[in-house]
């Protein structure tokens, strides 16, 4: 049962422009103006950290707020207003279940959340013209085989809008941490996150630990709407760990090295901390193979590689002249 301290009742400032509250789960009430009256007719930033509020009541009474800012706030399920222009919200100590956000003029949006189970989005912002979102949830949401997601974000940029997502495995006990080998439920929980639908570049971080990687980056482009938008393709690989255990389905299914997949519109390719493992060849040349577009390939070899890597990786690359490939130190 959750118990909350007695409520606040706001008081109406009916000529402020601008109010900054601070306070330590401060429980504020809120109710529905009457239709002639509104309690703050002239606020337009409004700054709240460590509340509990209905933001769906309290901006009722805010017919002209452009901004809100939120920090360690909760606002209850619903955010809605015609007025609001920049939404800034983060709260990464108190967990989301439910974010539904209305704002027809909206056109920056920071959001910085974390969740504990499943996560429902709901969100109208037609006119968001710049976005930071960022999502790190507590336990793997959905994944393909050893890897689950561990966090999401967005941002946008003057001529890049980038997807990050961050992939964990769990080694100490790799069965109960195995997801179905389908990226249907992974797909769809990456595609709640895209607060703005266009992005073109995808950037991947693994916390490898020894794993293989190439099999899930090629289950992922095989998903139509990341194939067709991935421009740019990140890949940052963890420091190596142990040797992954026998029959780890990290590698699985083994044919993906053949596979026949055609990167449309691939032009970048980055990965850092390159390994120098068998498989890590293996995704080099089938990512050069699959994308006729690549202009640019760089590689980042971690740390403890030596120049035979560094040779290695020429050999493959040569054999592409109209690519442009630059090997450098992590």
């Amino acid at each position: 049962m959750l118990f909350l301290p007695p409520p606040v009742i706001l008081p109406g400032f009916h000529r402020a422009t601008s109010i900054d509250l601070s306070g330590l789960d401060l429980f504020l009430s809120a109710a529905n103006p009457p239709a002639s009256r509104c309690m703050f007719p002239e606020l337009e930033v409004l700054s709240l950290s460590g509340c509990l509020v209905d933001a769906a009541a309290l901006l009722l009474h805010c017919p002209r707020l452009r901004v809100l800012r939120a920090t360690g706030c909760s606002l209850g399920h619903a955010i809605r207003s015609a007025s609001l222009q920049v939404l800034l919200l983060e709260n990464k100590h108190k967990s989301t279940s439910r974010v539904h956000i209305d704002v027809p003029g909206l056109k920056q949006l920071n959001l910085s959340i974390h969740t504990r189970g499943e996560l429902r989005l709901s969100i109208s912002a037609p006119m968001v013209e710049k976005a930071l979102w960022r999502c790190c949830y507590s336990k793997a949401a959905a994944g393909i085989g050893p890897w689950g997601l561990a966090m999401v974000s967005f941002e946008t940029a003057e001529s890049n809008n980038a997807l990050c997502l961050w992939m964990e495995s769990d080694d100490s006990s790799l069965g109960s941490f195995s997801f179905p080998q389908t990226g249907l439920s992974l797909a769809q929980e990456i595609e709640k996150h895209l607060v703005v639908t266009t992005f073109n570049v995808l950037d991947l971080h693994f916390n490898t630990t020894g794993h293989a990687f190439g099999a899930f980056v090629f289950h992922l482009l095989r998903i139509h709407w990341i194939l067709t938008a991935t421009k740019s393709l990140k890949i940052e690989l963890g420091k190596k760990g142990k040797t992954c255990p026998i029959n780890c389905p990290c590698d699985e299914p083994g044919n993906w090295r053949s596979e026949t997949i055609l990167l449309i519109n691939l032009e970048e390719v980055e990965i850092r901390a390159f390994g120098g493992e068998d498989y890590d060849f293996d995704f080099l040349r089938l990512i050069l193979k699959c994308a006729p577009r690549l202009k640019r390939m760089t590689v980042r070899p971690s740390d403890d590689v030596n120049d035979d890597l560094c040779t290695k990786v020429y050999d493959i690359l040569k054999v592409y002249p109209s690519v442009e490939c630059n090997v450098f130190p992590n």
